[in-house]
């Protein structure tokens, strides 16, 4: 009960206004002296918009904080224990209005980290094909003694499988860019005065 008071004390210090507590038995895996390896600890749950604790907060009755700079993608993937590539089913998915966030073609929001689920490798579809470029930039000096982009060429594949041989390697598209020239003034001829010109 002090231990929880306390929290609520750092909680209002540091403007987290909405937060979750309960008791919890954690196991400790590191080797950090004085961390026991099984131990209670109170769990303190608030949201991501709100500043994390400091990594050195101490208190009267606790010593130590874990996980105050865990990002909220490594707790996502801990928590829903998402490995490697893989197939997810989301729930409740809702389309977002905002502007776009990412580079993804879809966006979609959910409700919380619940409606994140791993399926099954028995029940999951094939890997999508991958597509697949090769980038190559050719650059000279120019006046400036700057490297200047000259040309451009790219190479694509769009249907690179991942589990295996790609069926048809050469199904390549390729296509190359050069920039407009940029216009460079001719050179004015040194020209000198003829001191004995011609009657």
């Amino acid at each position: 009960m002090q231990v929880y008071q306390e929290i609520q004390q750092v909680c209002r210090a540091h403007k987290i206004t909405r937060f979750g507590c309960k008791k919890v038995e954690r196991a400790y895996a590191f080797e950090e002296p004085g961390v026991p390896f099984n131990a209670d600890y109170l769990k303190l749950v608030y949201s991501a918009e709100m500043a994390a604790l400091p990594t050195d907060l101490e208190g009267k009755t606790f010593s130590k904080i874990f996980g105050a700079k865990t990002s909220c993608l490594e707790r996502l993937l801990l928590k829903r224990k998402i490995m490697g590539p893989c197939w997810l089913k989301l729930d409740g998915v809702a389309a977002i209005s905002s502007a776009p966030t990412t580079w993804c073609k879809f966006e979609v929001g959910l409700a919380n980290k619940k409606a994140v689920s791993v399926l099954p490798a028995a029940g999951a579809p094939p890997p999508p094909p991958l597509v697949v470029a090769s980038l190559h930039v050719q650059t000279v000096q120019n006046a400036k003694n700057q490297p200047e982009i000259v040309l451009a060429s790219v190479i694509s594949h769009k249907q690179v499988s991942v589990e295996g041989a790609t069926a048809n390697q050469q199904a390549l598209q390729s296509s190359s860019a050069t920039p407009t020239p940029t216009p460079t003034p001719a050179p004015t001829p040194n020209r000198t005065p003829n001191p004995n010109p011609d009657p």
